[in-house]
This record gives C-alpha cells, structure tokens and sequence, in this order.
C-alpha cells in the first residue's frame, strides 16, 4: 500500500483503484452502447463488487478486537 502526498492517513492501492477505473469505465462504455459486448456491463460490476469487498476486508483487518483502528 502507498500512501498519498496530500493525504499521509490514508493509505491506498494504486493497482486495485486502477482496476476499479477500468471496470468503471467499461460500465460506463457499455450503458452508453459505444461496444457491444453481452457481457461487458456484467463483468465489469463483478470487478467493482469485488475490488469493494477486498478495500472492506483490509478495513476489517485494520479494526483491532475493541473496534478500534490499530496503528501500522
């Protein structure tokens, strides 16, 4: 994980917000009928559902016992 210059509390994936833009934009591509792949709008939500669960398992993760963040 990296963090961000402007920001030094929040740490953040550049390969998984890559993906997420991706997905986003063949979404997007795909509402506006530009391609015309069956399953491009599909597969593209399945990207974004699971890019969302991995960023809430690495919050989990960060939570101690107590429901505090922990410090790393």
């Amino acid at each position: 994980m990296e963090k961000q210059d402007g920001n030094k509390d929040k740490p953040r994936i550049n390969s998984l917000t890559a993906f997420k833009v991706l997905a986003l934009l063949a979404v997007f591509i795909w509402h506006c009928e530009l391609l015309s792949y069956p399953d491009l709008g599909a597969r593209a939500c399945e990207i974004l559902f699971i890019c969302s669960g991995f960023c809430m398992l690495i919050i989990i993760a960060m939570l101690d016992f107590k429901g505090r963040f922990t410090k790393r």
